[in-house]
């Protein structure tokens, strides 16, 4: 288990990743609210609620997605998103992202909330062992 993030490739320059986050080499860009951790069978990625509310837009977040898995070099089948949002007593609660592709788009997704105490234990371990992306250009 890696407690680094994989060598980033940035996406092409003018998607919309970089119109919502910022330039990866900019302080106040908002890479640092996107998290990833992987496993043998899974790859995870957590949006901050705060990128999430950026996201509101179905396009925007549909895109989004595209563009965060062409950065992290995954497929669609080993990728689960969540939303993390961290309360003011220190923890953490998980919102799933649960999208429906069809021809290599999104064509639909929702919002579900975590609420299974076991679901949420794993989702902890593997929201701290995740690391804030930080891209190389």
């Amino acid at each position: 288990m890696s407690l680094f993030a994989p060598d980033l490739a940035p996406a092409s320059r003018g998607t919309d990743i970089y119109s919502v986050l910022g330039e990866p080499d900019d302080p106040a860009s908002y890479w640092k609210e996107l998290r990833f951790f992987s496993t043998p069978d899974t790859d995870y990625i957590f949006i901050s609620r705060k990128l999430n509310t950026m996201l509101a837009a179905k396009s925007s977040i549909a895109e989004f997605i595209i563009d965060v898995l062409q950065v992290f070099e995954t497929q669609v089948e080993r990728t689960e998103l969540y939303i993390y949002a961290k309360s003011e007593v220190a923890t953490v609660d998980f919102a799933a992202v649960k999208f429906r592709w069809m021809g290599g788009t999104v064509q639909d997704f929702h919002i579900v909330p975590v609420k299974l105490v076991k679901e949420k234990r794993a989702l902890h371990a593997c929201y701290d062992d995740s690391v804030a992306v930080s891209l190389k250009v």
